[in-house]
């Protein structure tokens, strides 16, 4: 008989549990997380625009300065002030400057600073100073899913000047104090903001601004220019994190059940009890005993005292000739019931005289014995007696 060989299941088998082994524990371990795109961190020290008035005459200018950023790989950065490609500090000046971003893809962590002391901001080159701050901090940094953060501080704002506090604030102003000698007079629109802005989680930017607005004239008091001035944002610092998006693992499909239909329950009537009145118990009088009736002697009949020439018979009546005795039976009654009774019986305790006298006659046979036998163990037990 020939055998068909089977091929050995075992590599089929193992590869399987593996695979098996490697799926669950990976969804043990769980899925990495996923980095949201455009995670980043930024710093500006300075971004400054001059509107262009040619009544003045003023030029315009738009520039930036003290720029620090971390993308999506993460890292610290610390700004480098010497870098300045749009020659921003022909217009503005600070004595002690600090800036940094850093980002952490392990704790998904961003943030960027900003420290400024002693800012001069002027409107031309070598002109007068417009705006001045003494000092300047702002920060922003976000870390889910913890909450984000922003804060500013500026400290001693001035324009033309005349300190200024948060909102708007109005100042007169002179040519001089401009640098333009065509303006006589006017009025500055001053408008200090401190933005402090974050989204849950996720971003968080802060940055103060000020900004100025002109009514001039003329030296003959004719209107010369109505409008924008000069604007300046000083450390504005930005930290976007985005929400860890986490990929959620695909279930096996399951087989399709086909649906059970589900009966209609038919309604079932509502019945409703009538509550029936309980009587009260009526009180159960207990039953009297009966007392128990007392044996009463049947009285035998005597017989008649009547002169009788013949005999008589046991009911006492006088016959004559021979007449045939018979034994009386004598009952008593206990408890409505009758018991025959053997003969005589004692007055008082009832008991029958045929069965005390089988009894006293018993006990002296007993009593005569017993004394026999003593009397012969005692002469016995005489000394010489042999």
């Amino acid at each position: 008989m020939k055998r068909t060989a089977t091929r050995p299941l075992i590599w089929p088998l193992t590869a399987a549990v593996g695979t098996a082994g490697t799926a669950a524990f990976a969804l043990f371990l769980g899925p990495a997380p996923v980095h949201a795109a455009g995670e980043s961190s930024s710093s500006t020290a300075v971004r400054l625009h001059v509107e262009s008035i040619p009544a003045l005459p003023q030029p315009g200018f738009d520039g930036t300065w003290g720029i620090a950023t971390t993308g999506a790989t993460g890292g610290t950065h610390t700004t480098d002030f010497t870098i300045d490609p749009d020659n921003v500090q022909n217009l503005v000046t600070i004595a002690t400057k600090t800036g940094s971003t850093s980002g952490n893809q392990s704790v998904n962590t961003w943030q960027g600073d900003s420290a400024l002391n002693a800012i001069s901001v002027r409107l031309k080159v070598g002109g007068p100073t417009l705006i001045s701050v003494a000092t300047l901090h702002t920060f922003a940094r976000c870390a889910p899913p913890s909450a984000s953060q922003a804060t500013t501080a500026v400290n001693v704002p001035v324009v033309a000047g005349t300190v200024v506090s948060e909102g708007v604030t109005e100042i007169p102003v002179t040519g001089s104090q401009l640098g333009y000698p065509s303006v006589g007079s006017g009025t500055l629109t001053v408008t200090l903001d401190q933005t402090r802005n974050t989204t849950p989680e996720t971003t968080a930017e802060a940055e103060v601004e000020i900004a100025v607005r002109a009514r001039l004239l003329d030296t003959t008091g004719e209107p010369l220019y109505e409008g924008p001035l000069a604007d300046v944002t000083l450390g504005a610092v930005r930290a976007t994190c985005g929400s860890p998006s986490t990929p959620t693992p695909t279930p096996p499909t399951p087989t399709p059940t086909p649906p059970t239909p589900t009966p209609t329950p038919t309604p079932t009537p509502t019945l409703v009890v009538t509550p029936t009145p309980v009587p009260s118990p009526t009180p159960t009088t207990e039953p009297t005993p009966k007392p128990t009736p007392t044996a009463t002697p049947t009285p035998l009949p005597r017989p008649e005292h009547s002169h009788c020439a013949g005999r008589r018979d046991r009911h006492g009546k006088c016959v004559s000739g021979h007449v045939e005795e018979t034994r009386e039976e004598i009952t008593r009654e206990y408890d409505n019931r009758a018991f025959l009774l053997h003969g005589e019986e004692l007055p008082f305790t009832g008991a029958p005289i045929v069965v005390v006298g089988a009894l006293g006659l018993a006990s002296l046979a007993v009593g005569t014995a017993l004394l026999i036998g003593a009397r012969r163990r005692r002469r016995d037990d005489r000394p010489g007696s042999a």
